[in-house]
């Protein structure tokens, strides 16, 4: 009976270390958070999900970039346009805009979601961007739009800037 006692608390010990985050981690977590917080990071995607759940990867720097008051998009558009102005054979997710709204909120599961209402420059395009953040850097982009499928990509979190220093290592 001792033995097992013994056994249990060991088991106990061993597996809330296992879950537990380093400190490493909590560093990270603390460092997105408050890229998050005052508006000044990149979202650099690493893979594009379709709609059948497929993922392919993407090898060129695909970004989305928070500056405060600016946001630029540099991902690839793969999706179908449903209007009449959709006959272009310009990508939709090639822009820079001032005219956005951008909403932090924290899920239960301690993940972030910031929603981003955007309209792009020539003002026929809108969009909402919703991005998940989970504990760290990881995160998923989902883009709806009013005229054209969604997009949907996964990737990381990086500070401003830092996407630029990562490509040309």
């Amino acid at each position: 009976m001792k033995k097992l006692w013994l056994f249990s608390l060991l088991c106990l010990f061993c597996t809330s270390s296992i879950f537990a985050q380093t400190s490493d981690d909590i560093l990270v977590e603390q460092a997105v958070n408050q890229l998050l917080g005052k508006k000044t990071f990149t979202f650099v995607a690493n893979r594009i999900i379709t709609s059948g759940s497929n993922q392919s990867m993407l090898n060129q720097m695909n970004t989305m970039s928070v500056n405060k008051d600016t946001l630029t998009v540099k991902l690839p558009y793969s999706g179908k346009g449903f209007s009449s102005s959709d006959l272009g054979s310009s990508n939709p997710l090639q822009f820079t805009s001032t005219e956005f709204t951008y909403k932090v909120e924290v899920t239960k599961k301690g993940e972030k979601v910031i929603t981003m209402d955007v309209k792009s420059p020539n003002g026929t395009d809108r969009f909402t961007f919703t991005l998940t953040v989970n504990k760290g850097v990881l995160a998923r982009l989902l883009i709806t739009g009013t005229s054209r499928s969604n997009m949907d990509f996964s990737g990381y979190i990086t500070e401003l800037g830092q996407d630029k220093a990562n490509a040309s290592k």
